[in-house]
């Protein structure tokens, strides 16, 4: 029976390349929020000797596979409980429009953006078959990692093409027709 195998440990440059990577393209907001812009692996390196650590010693204590790279990860999670007591809940989402979620007294949960909850549900499915070893469990984890980057992906386009009317990005097989 084939197994899957997860070393307990990066290596120092896939290491250094996640975090180049996450600090780069990820959406910690880290650029709207302080103004700092983070388009440059020179511009992540300054970036991280601010909190008195040079990027050699941060790339090293993440190495672990289980090691979250909180200054540049988005920790919250893509699923929130609301409850309107008193009011409405609403989301502004990142082409500033507003979703009310609930009001009056409506509750429930709440999933945001559509990508991150594929992405969460495909690392939840990575962890189990990572324990389990069974090929059956690796699917649904290949699955939904490739549907949370095609949703991912979307989102983006459509927040272009908010912004760019007359530029817009469309989806080439549709286009064809």
């Amino acid at each position: 029976m084939p197994e899957i195998r997860v070393r307990n440990k990066r290596s120092r440059k896939d290491t250094q390349q996640m975090i180049l990577d996450m600090a780069k393209y990820g959406d910690h907001s880290i650029e709207r929020r302080e103004g700092v812009p983070l388009e440059t692996d020179q511009d992540v390196r300054r970036y991280v000797e601010e909190f008195d650590v040079s990027f050699e010693e941060f790339v090293q204590e993440h190495r672990n596979r289980d090691e979250n790279v909180s200054i540049f990860e988005n920790l919250l999670s893509g699923a929130w409980y609301v409850d309107s007591t008193g009011g409405s809940v609403s989301y502004v989402d990142e082409t500033c429009e507003e979703t009310v979620l609930a009001s009056d007294g409506e509750a429930g949960w709440f999933t945001i953006p559509g990508y991150l909850g594929l992405f969460e549900q495909a690392v939840e499915d990575f962890n189990r078959c990572v324990g389990s070893t069974k090929y059956g469990d690796f699917l649904p984890c290949v699955s939904n990692g490739v549907a949370s980057i095609e949703a991912y992906i979307k989102q983006k386009a459509r927040i272009y093409n908010k912004h760019n009317p007359g530029n817009q990005l469309i989806d080439s097989e549709r286009s064809r027709s």
